[in-house]
């Protein structure tokens, strides 16, 4: 138990300190870039904040399972789950915009002129590139789902004992 509270500390220090230094670079940026270039870092923002919610949610998870509430820690399951999926959506558009970015020899461009690019490396990031991460995670939801029903079941047979 204490290699996995270590490792799990450890884990929220280097991710958490990784995405409040990426967050604060991002904020000066945003303030002083203009057109895809600001939009590429408040996607990217929004990913390192669902990291840091994912580790919140995490430590959520094992105080939940530690007090053995087994729907609390599926709830906490799903709800790290879904800020997941939005952080890798979030990711992916970011992604995008630094390919549609690139795309353009560098210069700074407008929204509106790169919408058309950005839409097209957004759908190629969700669909093709990062499409293992987002089957993992609907997996995931799958699994805690599952996981509940097994949990009811086991409890109403138990009962009938």
């Amino acid at each position: 138990m204490k290699m996995l509270n270590f490792l799990l500390v450890l884990l929220v220090v280097v991710a958490g300190a990784n995405s409040l230094l990426f967050f604060w670079r991002g904020m000066t940026s945003v303030v002083n870039d203009e057109g895809l270039l600001q939009l590429l870092w408040i996607f990217k923002m929004a990913a390192c904040t669902g990291v840091i919610f994912i580790l919140y949610y995490v430590f959520r998870i094992k105080s939940a399972v530690l007090a053995k509430d087994g729907d609390l820690a599926g709830t906490r399951i799903r709800i790290a789950c879904g800020i997941g999926l939005l952080a890798a959506f979030f990711n992916s558009l970011a992604e995008a915009g630094i390919k549609t970015q690139m795309e353009f020899s560098g210069r700074l461009v407008g929204i509106g002129e790169a919408k058309k690019r950005l839409l097209a490396h957004a759908l190629e990031g969700i669909f093709d590139q990062n499409i293992l991460v987002y089957v993992l995670i609907l997996a995931l939801f799958l699994l805690t789902g599952f996981v509940q029903l097994a949990s009811q079941l086991k409890s109403e047979n138990e009962s009938f004992i």
